[in-house]
């Protein structure tokens, strides 16, 4: 039987990637093949709901975390897949009919079969799996023996000995990250530059001196005569290399040694980077870049049977930003949401990019008026955006892989409990009400340090007698049975 080894089967690989297994061709069905010696006769084929071997139970304490999972009692019982119209609690019939197309076949039969050189024969059959729950699994079995009608082939004496298995047939999902760094010295420009131009109006930068109050540096404090820098927008991502020839700190002008080839639209509204235009900036690359580290990310949605690509397509540098405190309406992040729309070359006002998201390294954001955090998720018209302000993480990279990781995670909306939970005693309890409106603490956060490269997802189905400690809630199967489609997750 082929495939012969545990598999991963995709529910949707919806903007490529390509498919794991070579009997994969389109997504959510698996082509199953039985190699067969004779010529004549049939080939039955059937669909098992094989215990899910995660490593986690359906039912635990209120200390059970990923991946330290405390008490833990192994769940090995069958028919435990959580599609339902895809699982081995079904009538057995219904359960065959749902997955197998078609669950006979006639050896010698053109459109499902075919003769090897050796003489032997192909017969296969197509495993169709669920549409939404990663993690289910399947084991498809054939045999060339007569079978008794609506009863498994193990509960039938005589075919024992007489069937053929398939490796573990696993529903994975795929979603897309497209992972763009900021550079940290640049500024953006106060209008547009046309073809020709030699000369480019600038804006002063906001940065955020060390006790989080806002600075305006002026172009002389940013950048001096014979920098090597980059005129750009979203239109132009790569942008045009100049030297400056010199600085106005008056005009709030930079004078380039060469006019420019290409015309680039500034967008006109600093603080809250308004939907006009295309965030002509201006940037020093030899000054580097604040960056994400995604090396996390997998690692965290494994558990979920979720896969991560990366595309290359849409990646790149984005334009120096501090995103202020008056950008940010109602926790709504306006400045992070006009950004990604304009950036974020997956957006969804660009086209159908139901699975993807944006991954932003940033440099900080707000003021001294609130508690700065290292990440935001952008919930909201379907930006799908992460950021990670690479100012706060610091030097570590194992922080900024945990905040990266941790930012990811909350692309599928997962909020946590209410302010009135109690944590402990040893959990850092923190203000989370802010203009009388009362925000939810992330369980991520539980226990967790930070430092040692392990983000923590939530796992608790055991009903707690006292719901102020900690919810009957799991952050593993809220992603597992989340429709695949996160668009659905932030509705328009």
């Amino acid at each position: 039987m082929l495939p012969d080894n545990p598999t991963k089967v995709l529910i949707s690989a919806k903007h490529g990637g390509g498919y794991p297994s070579p009997y994969q061709t389109q997504d959510g069905q698996i082509r199953i093949i039985a190699k067969v010696k004779g010529g004549r006769g049939k080939v039955v084929f059937e669909v098992v709901d094989p215990d899910d071997p995660s490593p986690y139970p359906e039912d635990t304490d209120h200390d059970t975390i990923w991946p330290q999972i405390e008490g833990l009692v192994m769940d090995d019982n069958p028919n435990d897949n959580r599609d339902p119209n895809k699982n081995g609690r079904l009538a057995y019939d219904t359960f065959q009919d749902n997955c197998l197309r078609p669950r006979q076949v006639r050896i010698g039969d053109p459109n499902q079969s075919r003769r090897l050189p050796d003489g032997t024969w192909e017969v296969w059959t197509n495993l169709l799996i669920t549409d939404r729950f990663a993690g289910d699994n399947y084991i498809v079995r054939a045999t060339c023996e007569e079978v008794e009608a609506g009863k498994y082939f193990h509960e039938q004496p005589k075919l024992q000995g007489k069937y053929k298995e398939s490796g573990l047939l696993t529903a994975w999902k795929r979603v897309y990250c497209e992972v763009d760094k900021m550079y940290k010295i640049g500024t953006d420009l106060s209008q547009d530059a046309n073809v020709g131009d030699v000369k480019v109006f600038v804006r002063s930068a906001r940065a955020l001196d060390n006790n989080r109050h806002i600075i305006e540096l002026r172009p002389s404090q940013i950048f001096s005569v014979n920098d090597e820098i980059v005129v750009f927008d979203a239109d132009h991502p790569e942008g045009e290399r100049r030297k400056i020839v010199a600085i106005d700190d008056n005009e709030m002008s930079i004078t380039l040694d060469k006019p420019l080839q290409n015309s680039y639209k500034a967008s006109p509204d600093d603080a809250y980077y308004a939907y006009e235009g295309k965030g002509a900036a201006i940037a020093k690359p030899s000054e580097g870049f604040w960056e994400a580290d995604s090396a996390l990310i997998q690692t965290t949605l494994e558990p979920c049977f979720v896969e991560v690509i990366f595309p290359q397509e849409g990646a790149g540098a984005v334009p120096y930003k501090h995103f202020t405190y008056e950008a940010q309406s109602g926790r709504g992040y306006l400045g992070l949401n006009h950004f990604s729309q304009l950036w974020f070359a997956h957006h969804s006002s660009k086209g159908n990019f139901n699975n993807y998201f944006h991954l932003v390294g940033a440099y900080n954001h707000g003021d001294y008026r609130y508690n700065a955090s290292s990440g935001m998720s952008v919930g909201e018209m379907d930006n799908n955006a992460s950021y990670v302000f690479v100012a706060i993480t610091g030097e570590s990279t194992i922080f900024n892989q945990e905040v990266t990781a941790h930012e990811i995670i909350h692309q599928w909306q997962f909020k946590g409990t209410d302010y009135d939970s109690t944590f402990g005693p040893n959990y850092d309890q923190h203000d989370f009400i802010e203009g009388g409106v009362r925000y939810s603490h992330c369980l991520m956060n539980y226990r967790s340090n930070f430092w040692d490269g392990i983000v923590r997802l939530w796992h608790n189905t055991f009903p707690l007698d006292d719901q102020r400690y900690i919810p009957s809630t799991t952050h593993i199967y809220y992603i597992r049975d989340a429709v695949d489609d996160l668009y659905q997750l932030h509705p328009r």
